[in-house]
């Protein structure tokens, strides 16, 4: 699909697709070899093909992009590499940095995380940055924030306060959000009290949506489907029509990551990496420092925020 909307606007596109599993490689490679110029190639799951296929494109002289996996390989890999789906722990400080700007005039509370879970990279990188912005937060037990009468005393003093559970958890993000549905009448009277999450937060919609829109949570991630956006209406609506089925529901939905890397690198001008907004993906790789070893990562961090009245926000 997005092969046909660079023809349409007069890019000069010759497309070979092989199949990249571990089994079917050796005859790709050979294959792609006797290619005489390539420019792009896209693919690769495992860590075995991709970085076979790395290889494979710096030999061809050829840009080499990651669309799935999210594991740490790229740092591994050498050439002009770009990875689409960036291990979270990376995205920490740009995350940490957006937040500050969203959130300035809040109070921070952390709650710290429930017996037998770990502190996030991302609340380590976010205290970082508080610190060294000079901000003041506070902490809580995860028991200190189980009911509204816990609420209304942790925001005490404070007109507007953010709850940032120290764990990306389904556990932790139900406690924090039902403590706060639970306070919401008192709440109104006194102080806004809302939530910031995960990535992880657009899978637990399903069992926690109506908390969500309560508290106008948000969460910080690369990729996300909003079903009422035009633009992604547009996109399912012509999938349907090449495929006869559905974009899915994963996360993220491969459909949709496979047509923002296609409109990417096919149709953005990435002579100076600007960040493009796709249907489910913001891929910015103008933030990204390019490794010792020349490749980059997304950076293209956005906030979801789940408001009142039942819209979502991309920011």
């Amino acid at each position: 699909m997005s092969v046909l909307e660079a023809k349409r606007e007069g890019r000069d596109i010759n497309l070979y697709v092989y199949n990249c599993d571990d089994v079917e490689l050796p005859s790709t490679k050979v294959a792609i070899s006797n290619l005489p110029d390539v420019d792009l190639i896209i693919g690769g799951v495992s860590v075995s093909s991709i970085r076979q296929l790395s290889e494979l494109a710096r030999y061809k002289q050829a840009t080499y992009v990651i669309p799935f996996s999210s594991r740490e390989v790229a740092s591994s890999l050498s050439g002009r590499v770009y990875q689409i789906n960036t291990p979270a722990a990376m995205l920490c400080d740009q995350a940490a940095e957006r937040f500050i700007q969203a959130y300035g005039s809040y109070h921070v509370l952390f709650v710290n995380p429930m017996p037998g879970e770990e502190e996030s990279s991302f609340v380590l990188a976010l205290k970082n940055r508080l610190r060294l912005a000079g901000s003041t937060y506070s902490e809580c037990a995860s028991s200190n924030f189980m009911t509204g009468e816990d609420v209304s005393r942790q925001s005490l003093g404070h007109l507007r306060m953010v709850v940032v559970p120290a764990s990306s958890s389904i556990q932790a993000a139900r406690q924090v959000l039902s403590a706060i549905d639970s306070a919401q009448e008192d709440l109104t009277k006194s102080s806004v009290v809302t939530a910031f999450g995960y990535p992880e937060w657009q899978t637990y919609a399903s069992s926690l949506g109506r908390q969500m829109y309560r508290a106008e949570a948000a969460f910080f991630t690369t990729f996300f489907i909003y079903p009422r956006d035009n633009a992604y209406q547009r996109f399912s609506a012509d999938y349907m029509k090449w495929f006869g089925h559905g974009t899915g529901n994963t996360f993220p939905r491969y459909s949709a990551l496979g047509y923002d890397t296609g409109s990417y690198f096919l149709r953005n001008d990435k002579g100076s990496d600007s960040a493009y907004r796709g249907v489910q993906s913001l891929l910015d790789f103008g933030r990204s420092v390019p490794m010792n070893n020349g490749t980059r990562s997304n950076q293209g961090v956005f906030f979801v925020r789940y408001n009142k009245d039942n819209s979502v926000s991309r920011f």
